[in-house]
């Protein structure tokens, strides 16, 4: 034994010693005098509390005699079976000291009148932590016994051919970053999930046309073969094909080819051309070839033919782009004139196409381009466009990006157009965006995400992953507007958004909810979610109260009597976020609480000022003039009652079933008989672990 418990112990023996001296001259003609000690515990009640070598469990009361010697012992430390995803006992009580501020478990004193003492405990709780991959533990385990409050980082071991997925902590999802911030505020079973790891499909090569080859045959088309791609784990392998006039300006031609061929039919002579093909397999893992380069036969450019606008054409736009075709032709010098004494020359240029800004109207002009490669060049003929001399509708916009049917967008897309050809400025746009109907069935669903704009571009965020999206541009200026083709382009393969959260509680409108309520709703699914939450008295000034909740749960803190709170919740993973409605509550005018209320004679009520919604447990103890505790009943029956002196204990295991009648039209929560005449007390009530304040404590029968 400890030398401050044996002293403690030795103190406590010589008081008992004495006292039983003392009293053995008062034992005729007086009648020990009986007191109550009510017998607490923090944080966990029931824990065994011996009294004079008598058991009892904390929460409870026991009455002894005045003015002798009792010993409080309590065990140094207590371990127990807490939840049942931890194996074996996973919550340790460790003694601090009594609420009289003594640090040993055994105590001696001599109580003259009621009292209370309270044993504090620290609180440790047991962490085990498991690989779905293994069942070795390694050297570094951090399962074990943290005191309350430990905050822990635990990382997800590396191994191989395995790739981590998420944790689990007790049976639910956690959240797939490798370092889990973990916070022992209960038992922890704490889980590091495991997957095969997925490998992309097999190296291959490009057979034809051949790296470097020249004088590759363009017509009608040019046919690109490669060998294929194998799956390591048995899955589809499909192939996209990457074209361009450089390494760095490559694009997808063509995407989900499903033989090992392609005929492409847009190349033109006397040009270089970059190529790969890329696999890809049903996990979206891509394997690619090397780049391979080749050109096209040799010629000297085609005499460039008008695209727009044609020889001849009037009512041309004042500020418009002139555009022609030419096979061949590396670079071109184009002249335009009214009278051809004062032509423009515009020089090397790159492309087929330049633009002409504010035109005279009504006039005639003349052009005419000569194109120009390594071989030789050609001279078109001279041709003439008359300009409008009134403003025209616009044409339709064009040029989309991304292109038409592209495949692994990001998430957040910019998408953007060409401005018409032919129409006066200024040009407006409206935008209209969504997803693509599904087997033809569902109708088409767009939304204008873009009004009245000169931009030629807008952004739209929080896509879903792997979708397919529909979108179309309205030109418009002040004489007329113009309908584009509508767009279409799928999203990169990803866990889709989380679904809307839902079901709130309180429910939205709700009335009379109590300042300490616990604010939750129904999950969201798809992946690892967070949760944001917005809390304010308007619904323009919401403020974020807290951010990356793990659990769809949460109680404030500091609620205001008889005020209209409004609330949502945002939801976040890793493809982006989904937004709930706006909810609202009430909360009460007054805080709950509890009275006894006199019926008749031998008759009162326990009732509450205001509806509170009650816990699974409920105990409360009334004290007054019972005799054995026979003369007192109470309806509903309670699950287990005490009776200790002058005060019985009432416990009610199920309270929601045994007080199913209380409710905010019905607050009267017992009923109480009693034949024995005097004062009442109601001494405390618990509702859970929550002391609800008592606002009239006695009555007086008869």
């Amino acid at each position: 034994m400890k030398k401050g418990l044996f002293f403690s112990f030795c103190l406590a023996l010589s008081l008992l010693f004495l006292s039983l001296s003392l009293s053995s001259c008062f034992l005729k003609g007086h009648a020990p005098q009986k007191i109550l000690l009510f017998l607490h515990s923090t944080p966990y009640d029931g824990i065994s509390v011996k009294v004079n070598g008598a058991p009892y469990e904390t929460n409870t009361q026991c009455a002894v005699q005045a003015n002798n010697p009792v010993i409080l012992q309590v065990d140094q430390s207590k371990a127990f079976d807490l939840s049942g995803r931890v194996g074996g006992d996973d919550t340790r009580l460790i003694f601090e000291r009594w609420s009289s501020g003594e640090t040993d478990p055994i105590i001696g004193l001599i109580p003259q009148k009621n009292a209370t003492y309270t044993a504090h405990f620290g609180v440790e709780y047991y962490v085990s932590f498991e690989s779905s991959a293994t069942s070795a533990r390694g050297a570094s385990d951090p399962s074990g016994w943290y005191a309350s409050g430990t905050q822990l980082q635990l990382e997800a071991p590396s191994i191989a051919g395995k790739d981590f997925l998420r944790w689990t902590v007790n049976g639910e999802s956690a959240g797939n970053a490798k370092t889990l911030s973990l916070l022992v505020d209960s038992p922890k079973a704490v889980v590091a999930v495991y997957e095969m790891m997925k490998q992309p499909p097999s190296s291959f090569t490009t057979l034809s046309p051949t790296n470097g080859a020249t004088q590759v045959n363009h017509e009608p088309y040019i046919q690109f073969l490669w060998n294929a791609s194998v799956d390591p784990q048995d899955s589809s392998v499909y192939y996209n094909l990457y074209l361009g006039e450089s390494a760095q300006t490559m694009e997808i031609v063509a995407t989900g080819i499903a033989g090992t061929f392609y005929h492409h039919d847009r190349c033109v002579g006397s040009k270089t051309y970059y190529w790969k093909v890329e696999a890809v397999n049903a996990y979206g893992l891509k394997t690619s070839t090397g780049v391979m380069r080749f050109s096209t036969g040799a010629f000297p450019p085609s005499v460039p033919q008008p695209v727009f606008p044609r020889d001849g054409a009037v009512d041309v736009p004042y500020s418009f782009t002139l555009e022609w075709e030419c096979t061949g032709g590396a670079h071109y010098d184009l002249y335009y004139w009214i009278t051809e004494s004062a032509s423009t020359l515009v020089q090397n240029i790159r492309e087929t196409r330049y633009t002409l800004n504010y035109l005279e109207q009504g006039v005639t002009y003349h052009w005419k381009v000569i194109a120009y490669n390594a071989l030789g060049s050609a001279r078109s003929s001279v041709w003439q466009f008359t300009v409008t001399e009134s403003a025209i509708p616009p044409s339709n916009a064009h040029s989309p990006s991304p292109r038409n049917s592209a495949i692994d967008q990001e998430l957040t897309v910019t998408l953007s157009w060409g401005q018409p050809v032919v129409g006066a400025k200024p040009f407006t746009y409206d935008v209209y965006f969504g997803p693509a109907p599904t087997y033809d069935i569902e109708p088409r669903a767009m939304r204008r995400v873009l009004s009245d704009s000169p931009n030629t571009s807008v952004t739209v965020e929080g896509l879903d992953p792997g979708t397919h999206y529909i979108w179309q541009v309205i030109s418009k200026n002040p004489w007329g507007v113009s309908a584009s083709v509508i767009w279409t382009f799928m999203t990169q393969i990803g866990v889709p958004k989380p679904s809307e959260p839902s079901n709130p509680t309180p429910a939205t409108g709700a009335t009379e909810v109590s300042t300490n309520v616990t604010m939750s709703w129904n999950p969201s699914v798809n992946g690892a979610i967070t949760y944001d939450l917005y809390l304010g008295t308007a619904t323009n000034t919401l403020d974020k109260v807290c951010s990356s909740l793990s659990n769809p749960s949460y109680q404030p803190a500091n609620l205001a009597l008889d005020t209209t709170y409004f609330w949502k919740v945002i939801a976040r993973n890793q493809s982006g976020f989904q937004e709930s409605e706006v909810w609202s509550f009430t909360t009460a005018t007054e805080r709950a609480g509890v009275s006894l209320e006199k019926v008749n004679e031998t008759t009162f009520l326990l009732r509450a000022n205001r509806y509170f919604p009650l816990e699974s447990a409920v105990r409360f103890a009334l004290d007054g003039p019972y005799e054995g505790c026979t003369a007192l009943t109470i309806s509903p029956i309670q699950s287990s009652s005490g009776c200790l002196g002058e005060g019985k204990i009432f416990n009610f295991a199920d309270a929601r079933s045994s007080f199913s009648h209380f409710s905010p039209s019905n607050l009267s929560i017992a009923t109480v008989t009693c034949n024995a005449p005097g004062t009442h007390e109601l001494v405390y009530f618990y509702n859970g672990s929550d002391a609800i304040p008592i606002l009239n404590a006695t009555v007086s029968l008869p």
